[in-house]
């Protein structure tokens, strides 16, 4: 910590008080003098007592530097004493933010060390007050959800079902849900399937920790919101995974593994998103989530249905080469600009209701069951550079030319 001197008027400066009390003394000097001659013109017999009132005053005034100096020195003094006690605050502050960051940094320490323990409890234990330094600390946040990230894109084997029916609760955004009604425990596991139901609840665990941190819901929260964490989940694999009604910045799950449903549903995204290579296993969920940049769902494997009726891109989206193996739904989906090239359709594509405002492309696009592409509404405007499938082009309508629909032509 760097003292700077204190700083004060340059009427308190040594030089300046010396001065003043000379000029006082000689502004004395010079009144005697004054007042004695003027005395010893007056009467001669009251001379006497006009020198004496005259001697008074002269030393009076004389005087009066050596109080000026003195009520200098008494204002300097104060403005040093308050000085030393700004200084002794600041060097409290620093001690105790000091102290504090200590005390962060060895939880934080102690609690990326329990995660790497060979008890699944004790690394439950770790993401607990990993949870707790995030949010007590602000600053902290994104570093703890980076760790929580790391953890997760840890190669993992997915268990048998056996023991993925055993986790203690559904997963969700909220810590403890209820149990859907028709949940019942299956048969008690064996001895060597414990230790993977154990790994697994510190992954759904750790899954549960961002969710519930990144929900935006206004209320039923049960712990603070932290905005603008960004995400990198690649190659992960994730269980169940419910990001549902979540906000975050920039995300990244290139590679990842979705077991189960994933569950996007009603989230904000405000930076880019990125799902190249992903795998689906079960359905997933994108229904009015918002994208506020661009997308990418390249090589994207949708083995279940895969919903995103509602969801709105501001920027451009890229199914390129993805594959959906089941109905794929984008009905009332606005989009800026969409590229479909090389992507697989094997089952029903909906766009039903959906907007397109900017240029799309559907080169070499394959379809098992014939779209119904006639129901998006198409924003003309003087250069779309649009691919549709053979035989599709976009007819303007009747009823308002600032729109269009596609139409089979053949």
């Amino acid at each position: 910590m760097t003292r700077t001197p204190p700083q004060y008027p340059k009427v308190l400066s040594d030089r300046a008080i010396a001065a003043l009390t000379a000029g006082m003394a000689a502004l004395g000097l010079v009144t005697l003098g004054v007042l004695f001659a003027v005395a010893s013109t007056g009467p001669p017999e009251k001379r006497t007592e006009l020198r004496m009132e005259a001697i008074k005053y002269g030393l009076g005034v004389a005087a009066s530097g050596g109080a000026l100096a003195a009520l200098l020195l008494a204002v300097r003094r104060q403005r040093l004493a308050e000085h030393a006690h700004a200084l002794a605050e600041q060097a409290q502050r620093h001690i105790e933010a000091d102290a504090a960051e200590r005390r962060v940094t060895e939880l934080y320490a102690k609690s990326v060390e329990q995660l790497g323990s060979d008890s699944a409890a004790v690394r439950l234990g770790g993401l607990y007050a990993l949870e707790r330094v995030a949010d007590n600390n602000p600053a902290q946040r994104q570093t703890v959800v980076d760790v929580l990230c790391a953890y997760l894109r840890m190669p993992y084997a997915v268990p048998d079902e056996s023991v993925l029916h055993h986790l203690s609760r559904p997963v969700g955004p909220k810590r403890y849900e209820r149990a859907p009604d028709d949940w019942k425990p299956s048969a008690p596991l064996q001895p060597e399937q414990w230790a993977a139901r154990n790994e697994l609840e510190v992954r759904v665990t750790a899954q549960r920790i961002l969710a519930a941190h990144l929900s935006n819901r206004p209320a039923g929260a049960l712990s603070g919101f932290w905005a603008g964490m960004d995400l990198d989940l690649t190659g992960a694999t994730l269980i169940h995974f419910d990001l549902s009604h979540g906000h975050a910045a920039t995300v990244c799950f290139d590679g990842a593994v979705f077991e189960g449903w994933a569950r996007f549903s009603d989230a904000v995204f405000d930076g880019t998103v990125s799902f190249r290579d992903a795998v689906f296993r079960q359905q997933a969920s994108f229904g009015k989530t918002r994208f506020g940049d661009e997308a990418y769902f390249y090589h994207a494997r949708f083995c279940g249905g895969a919903a995103f009726s509602g969801t709105t891109f501001t920027g451009h989206v890229g199914f390129a080469m993805a594959t959906f193996d089941r109905r794929a739904a984008f009905d009332d989906t606005r989009f800026a600009t969409a590229g479909f090239g090389q992507a697989e359709f094997r089952a029903n594509a909906e766009f039903n209701g959906a907007t397109l405002a900017g240029d799309v492309t559907f080169a070499k696009t394959t379809f098992a069951v014939e779209p119904r592409l006639d129901q998006i509404r198409v924003v003309l405007y003087g250069s779309r550079r649009d691919v549709w499938p053979p035989g599709w082009q976009v007819v303007p309508d009747p009823g308002n030319p600032t729109l269009g629909r596609p139409a089979r032509t053949t």
